[in-house]
């Protein structure tokens, strides 16, 4: 009967240290992110503005990316490969902004540029410190091209600052890296995340740098041309092609620096999507990708550019104009919605849509236009866009292309451009929106890529009329180690209560 107890003991001390083995394994494993991800973010400038009393009382977002931008986290040699893009602000323009490696603040060149100009990546390869518990500080040079040619404004034109950020980093069940910024200050958490700019632009801002979804690149490249396959996937290019758009140039010479992708006429849609001349013209987006995977031009006749050109998921709340009907709810909306900003303003403008396949079936076209909206007091209240929608009324030129008037409404920019001039500085003008909608059933079976796009707190503009408010700052619950040692010691301990309980056993045998 003894040995019976004994036997059962033994079994016991087993499973109980192989559970603590187990456990001590998955806690010491979770913070431990090693190789290469490379995905998209979103920036939301935000402020934290004061009440009555004169204290601070709420954080606004100031503005937010109006396109996503690309970054790449080495986590084996602590660095960062971080593109640039633009974003909205308060003032009305669309400024571009770069972060830069800390040693750009004594570069006259970067002080003064009007648009980034990144001559080699290592400008921007901007390394980061593991704090070990998860979390990742960056000291870097945050710069915008803004000329407000203001010259009572004190702050200078073109501005660029030293700024720190501290960010966290998880993985998700799926294996795909999720980046927040956390709130870190030097007097404490204000309830905003990210860390203040004093000084250097218009507002006291803090830089809100998320990104939902970045895949882990294994360095796999299928076609073998320099660009790997996660790059190309997240940049929605052919990995079985060296040249995606078909043109004279391979995917690598027209594509530049990976995360800040060549694009020539600024038109929002790079020079490794457009074939040809059309990477040269602000007026024609050629091969734009929609949601649905299927590919389609658009083409502006009266003399108007096209800038920020992107497509993007169809809102959920939208108001329909007077005299337009909501479309069916049977209706193919797969196609999303095409974003773009229109500058250069000339009126209504004639428009020609061309698609890669035959017209749709039923195909019915409606613009947005938006009005600015505050949501109420938040963490961070975004200044939200209420959209409105009018039915186009559309001519058919041949089997594949339609043409129909853009009704674009006069923008009050604070920087008017001269006549004939292009502004690629500011980028003012006005977003407006199409969206595209039919009854085909099974049109496209092989949808593009996904892209990762930041859900909140960040929203891209313009965004639903509802109001969005940027999460809280996230609690940090890691170990603060990421040391293996203790589970190395806890390893030995088992394989000795093995060995003691396997002696015990030996005294005794037992025939069951």
């Amino acid at each position: 009967m003894m040995q019976l107890t004994n036997l059962f003991k033994a079994k016991k001390a087993i499973l109980l240290l192989s559970a603590l083995s187990f456990l001590s394994s998955s806690l010491y494993a979770s913070n431990d992110i090693t190789g290469s991800y490379f995905g998209t973010y979103q920036l939301s400038m935000n402020v934290l503005f004061p009440g009555d009393d004169g204290m601070p009382d709420r954080g606004v977002q100031l503005g937010a990316t109006v396109q996503n931008g690309y970054w790449q986290w080495d986590f084996d040699n602590n660095l960062i490969i971080w593109g640039g893009s633009r974003h909205s602000t308060m003032l009305g323009p669309y400024p571009s902004f770069q972060p830069y490696t800390s040693a750009m603040l004594n570069n006259q060149q970067k002080t003064d540029e009007i648009y980034a100009q990144i001559e080699d990546v290592s400008e921007i390869s901007i390394p980061f410190i593991d704090n070990g518990d998860g979390t990742y500080s960056v000291d870097y040079a945050h710069k915008i091209h803004l000329v407000l040619g203001d010259p009572t404004n004190p702050i200078a034109d073109k501005p660029i600052g030293a700024a720190n950020i501290t960010f966290q980093a998880t993985k998700s069940e799926m294996g795909e890296l999720v980046i927040k910024t956390l709130d870190r200050e030097i007097n404490g958490p204000d309830g905003i995340p990210g860390t203040i700019i004093l000084g250097v632009f218009p507002m006291p801002v803090q830089p809100q740098f998320d990104s939902v979804k970045m895949l882990f690149d294994d360095q796999q490249d299928s076609n073998n041309d320099g660009i790997t396959d996660a790059i190309a996937t997240t940049l929605m290019l052919d990995i079985n092609s060296t040249n995606s758009d078909a043109d004279n140039f391979s995917d690598l010479e027209e594509l530049g620096i990976f995360v800040r992708p060549t694009d020539s006429d600024n038109d929002g849609l790079a020079d490794v999507y457009e074939p040809g001349d059309s990477a040269l013209q602000a007026n024609i987006v050629s091969q734009l990708p929609l949601l649905s995977g299927e590919k389609v031009e658009l083409k502006i006749n009266t003399g108007e550019h096209f800038s920020f050109t992107h497509a993007q998921p169809i809102p959920e709340k939208i108001t329909f104009a007077e005299g337009t009907a909501a479309p069916a709810s049977t209706l193919n909306k797969s196609m999303g919605f095409i974003s773009f900003n229109m500058t250069n303003f000339q009126g209504d403008s004639s428009t020609t849509l061309r698609f890669a396949q035959p017209i749709p079936k039923d195909l019915q076209l409606f613009q947005f236009s938006y009005t600015e909206t505050e949501g109420e007091p938040a963490v961070v209240t975004i200044i939200a866009m209420a959209i409105e929608a009018t039915e186009l009324q559309w001519t058919q030129v041949n089997e594949s292309e339609v043409s129909f008037n853009l009704d674009i409404r006069q923008p009050n920019p604070t920087r008017i451009p001269a006549e004939g001039e292009f502004d690629t500085t500011n980028n003012s003008g006005t977003i407006t929106g199409l969206m595209l909608v039919h009854s085909e059933k099974n049109r496209l079976s092989k949808p593009v890529a996904e892209v990762p796009v930041a859900e909140i707190p960040v929203v891209e503009v313009p965004v639903t009329p509802e109001v969005i408010m940027v999460n809280s700052p996230v609690v940090d619950t890691s170990t603060g180690s990421k040391s293996g040692g203790s589970m190395n010691w806890l390893f030995i301990i088992c394989l000795g209560f093995v060995a003691l309980g396997r002696k015990k056993l030996t005294k005794g045998k037992v025939s069951l």
